[in-house]
């Protein structure tokens, strides 16, 4: 049947891509009582014109309703304070002078310089560096250094 198939197959590859990748998948809620459970409920009782009603109400009992009803957090990880660290800077800008990865055969090293005295100086050059990192670091993948 196909939820075999989900729980013997497909799921087991979802569950180890997306941890290798620290990504939550939420596979969890295909548990087949959940799934049981969830067809014995009107649409009434599921969504109650709300997405996600029944969750929330669910977690109503534990936590404050302030929590459930916030918008969307994104993550954004602290890298212009990592930046301001001389050990994390100095990381950073040797991975972008890497002569073996992508960003050295795109852009010259005199850039690279740039955007750091520009990040030290005051000036935001974070998102630019990440970028830049993330594509050496997706330049890494097939490599061996």
């Amino acid at each position: 049947n196909g939820l075999d198939r989900l729980s013997q197959g497909f799921l087991v590859k979802v569950d180890r891509a997306s941890m290798a990748y620290s990504v939550e998948a939420r596979t969890p809620f295909l548990d087949p009582k959940i799934l049981s459970f969830i067809n014995q409920l009107s649409l009434g009782v599921l969504t109650h014109n709300e997405r996600k009603a029944l969750p929330k109400n669910l977690l109503k009992r534990a936590i404050n309703s302030s929590q459930i009803k916030r918008k969307k957090l994104g993550f954004t990880p602290p890298l212009s304070l990592w930046l301001k660290r001389k050990s994390f800077r100095d990381w950073a800008y040797h991975l972008l002078c890497n002569q073996n990865l992508i960003v050295h055969e795109l852009m010259d090293k005199k850039i690279i310089d740039l955007l750091f005295r520009k990040q030290l100086s005051g000036y935001d050059e974070t998102t630019r560096i990440f970028r830049l990192l993330s594509l050496n670091y997706w330049d890494l993948r097939d490599k061996k250094l």
